[in-house]
């Protein structure tokens, strides 16, 4: 698969992004995953979906994603609303599946968006455009309540997170 051209980016601008990454190992930064490439927009696709997600009552947190593509050309911003003082960050979390070594992946990728808010209830925060260097599919978004880096708390062994959408 042939990957469309993208407005050239700054290194600068992929390293300030933050994360784009928490599983269940541990979480990775967004320049050592080559999944997605940071772009200062992502134009005219095929089919578009925005997705939210919220966790606790009140709520706690809300997060979710515009997701956007043509075929498996993916482009994606996410945003997060950290809604009351607990401690915590609001974090959008993504899971996805990717076409590599020449075949569909069989798990579930995760990344955690660089729009981590910590304002507890103070507006929240838009990453930039991803998009996909690589064909994917399958794409969800869910909010969690994580620390400032991006990475969602666990409780007793619990995600402190809402619904997959």
């Amino acid at each position: 698969m042939q990957v469309r051209k993208r407005i050239p980016l700054v290194a600068a601008a992929a390293a300030a992004a933050g994360t784009l990454v928490a599983g269940a190992t541990g979480p990775a930064q967004a320049h050592s995953s080559d999944d997605w490439a940071a772009a200062l927009s992502y134009g005219t696709t095929t089919h578009d979906r925005h997705a939210c997600s919220y966790v606790g009552s009140g709520p706690s947190a809300t997060a979710g994603a515009w997701i956007k593509w043509t075929g498996y050309d993916v482009g994606i911003q996410a945003w997060s609303d950290d809604e009351v003082r607990d401690g915590y960050c609001a974090v959008a979390l993504i899971r996805y599946h990717v076409y590599d070594n020449g075949r569909w992946q069989d798990h579930w990728h995760y990344r955690s968006s660089p729009a981590v808010d910590c304002s507890d209830g103070n507006g929240g925060r838009t990453a930039q455009w991803y998009g996909s260097r690589k064909p994917i599919k399958d794409v969800h978004v869910r909010a969690c309540l994580g620390d400032s880096q991006g990475n969602p708390a666990r409780v007793n062994g619990t995600w402190l997170c809402g619904p997959w959408r």
